[in-house]
């Protein structure tokens, strides 16, 4: 579940809340089973050696066609024992969720082989092998770009972050962090201590940008993952002074983007999801915001109504195969009757289920007023209404209407449902 749907079941946030609480889309795994096996077969107890590939020798020629995955070490830069890795330690309830900032028209794009090139170090270890993603404002102005290097460990990759800004966007956990130099750069290293695994991350700020480097691990694979962590700290400290070149990273095409506030009427008449919109609202509620919005990874119209405490959420868009997991027929009632879930529900649902259980869709041909009745529940508090609140999903064909309502009457809420039919 994404934090926007998150948000939506609690039926309390309004659009411009959930806009600024959208997280950054983490780098994407790309690793196959190939990458695996090979690093399986490389893996070995002692600290790889680093080498001095420079990646400017290696393609001189723009047009040139390089295999980022071919690079391999042939001499040493810096030696193990030339410097000393200290990690800071760090409990798991003084980590802080970073979440990105509202950025307008934010968009992200695979890096083309030449832009790897421009932004990974010219020392390349056997087993690494590199994929990245680079983000961009809707105006096309570079943000960031995101790395995922290999380690020897299968399933596990090292991000590394890298920005333009000249001061680290880090947290500093301890009042005096132990730093770790190796060459001429100096690194702050923390590890975090899961229940079952460990989380490193590293921060630095040189050649003109801001370096965080993060892989998290299970505790019985992090003598081998510290290692490589170590060896890709190393790589990065043998940058060239040119490098990273982020001026290199640009993007292909800006996918459109617009964020728009309207009217309730305006919004009925919108070419696409006009006809799915509520069509009438509750008596006594007051509009609170329209709006229609659209980016790389977005594209609704959505409304909310309020009365006091009282609250109802309407958001259309398309029914997409991310989708598919939370379709549930209405003969499944495990799937979404919260009477078989006492609350506290993160104790009661079962883990496999916490998906369609917290946001179920049922098909509009399915839907029953018994249906959205299994959905409706109340709480005992003094401080804020003691309606019904539902929330959950309804598909039309290739739409899909999320709702997520509190002091509504469920009745009423199925007949909306159903006259959009």
């Amino acid at each position: 579940m994404n934090t926007t749907q998150l948000f939506e079941s609690f039926g309390s946030l309004d659009d411009d809340i959930l806009q600024n609480s959208e997280k950054k889309p983490t780098a994407a795994k790309w690793l196959t089973a190939a990458a695996c096996l090979a690093l399986i077969a490389a893996a070995v107890f002692t600290l790889p050696r680093v080498g001095t590939d420079n990646a400017a020798n290696v393609s001189s020629d723009p047009s040139a066609s390089v295999d980022v995955m071919q690079y391999t070490a042939n001499k040493t830069s810096i030696d193990d024992s030339e410097w000393e890795m200290y990690t800071n330690s760090v409990s798991s309830d003084m980590m802080t969720d970073s979440a990105r900032l509202y950025t307008p028209g934010y968009f992200t794009e695979e890096l083309s082989e030449d832009e790897l090139i421009s932004v990974i170090p010219g020392q390349i270890i056997s087993w690494m092998s590199y994929e990245g993603i680079s983000s961009f404002n809707g105006e096309g102005e570079l943000l960031d770009v995101d790395l995922d290097i290999t380690t020897r460990t299968p399933d596990c990759s090292i991000n590394v972050n890298i920005s333009g800004s000249e001061t680290p966007a880090c947290y500093v956990y301890g009042s005096s962090p132990e730093v770790s130099v190796c060459g001429d750069v100096e690194y702050t290293v923390y590890e975090f201590q899961h229940s079952d695994a460990v989380t490193l991350e590293a921060y630095a700020a040189f050649n003109g940008a801001c370096f965080t480097f993060t892989v998290t691990a299970d505790s019985g694979d992090m003598d081998t993952v510290r290692a490589d962590f170590k060896s890709v700290l190393e790589c990065f400290a043998c940058y060239s002074s040119d490098k990273p070149d982020l001026d290199a990273v640009t993007y292909e095409t800006i996918p459109q983007w617009f964020d728009n506030r309207l009217t309730y009427n305006k919004a009925l008449q919108d070419v696409d999801f006009g006809e799915y919109m509520l069509q009438s609202v509750p008596t006594g509620f007051r509009e609170e915001s329209v709006r229609r919005y659209k980016d790389q990874y977005s594209d609704y119209l959505s409304g909310l109504w309020t009365q006091g405490y009282c609250e109802i959420s309407w958001r259309v868009s398309r029914f997409s195969e991310s989708d598919e997991s939370r379709l549930t027929s209405v003969s499944d009632r495990e799937n979404y009757d919260l009477s078989l879930y006492p609350i506290p529900r993160a104790d009661s649902v079962p883990e496999e289920k916490r998906e369609i259980v917290d946001d179920p869709i049922f098909d509009i041909s399915e839907l029953t007023a018994e249906a959205v009745w299994a959905r409706a529940y109340m709480i005992d508090d003094a401080g804020d209404t003691d309606g019904y609140r539902m929330s959950f999903s309804v598909r039309y064909g290739d739409i899909l209407v999320h709702v997520s309502a509190k002091g509504i009457d469920p009745d009423w809420l199925f007949d909306r449902l159903t006259e959009l039919k």
